[in-house]
């Protein structure tokens, strides 16, 4: 089947809430491709096969999380995700903040 168009750059800003106090390393994320202008076919990479890879990212420094801000404590209880593919190279970008 011939290609009809080019990849299209494409960003997403996820926020995440902590459910459990601990020690965060990193995120991992599932990426859905949508194949055509109908989102007919869809490749995605969700769990429910599971000899499928997801993305992972690892943080340099581990911070540590927490279900309530407190004043007593630097633990963050949130954290802002953003990913961004870019078509020209095949990068994925993936930022993250804490808060």
């Amino acid at each position: 089947m011939p290609c009809k168009g080019m990849l299209k750059a494409c960003a997403m800003s996820l926020p995440v809430k902590f459910t459990e106090p601990g020690i965060c390393h990193g995120f991992v994320l599932w990426i859905d491709w949508v194949m055509d202008a109908d989102n007919a076919i869809v490749l995605s990479t969700g769990p429910d096969h599971r000899y499928w890879k997801q993305g992972v990212k690892l943080l340099a420094k581990p911070v540590a999380v927490g279900i309530q801000r407190s004043e007593c404590t630097s633990e963050s209880v949130s954290a802002v995700v953003e990913a961004a593919f870019n078509p020209a190279s095949g990068e994925l970008i993936i930022k993250h903040v804490f808060s």
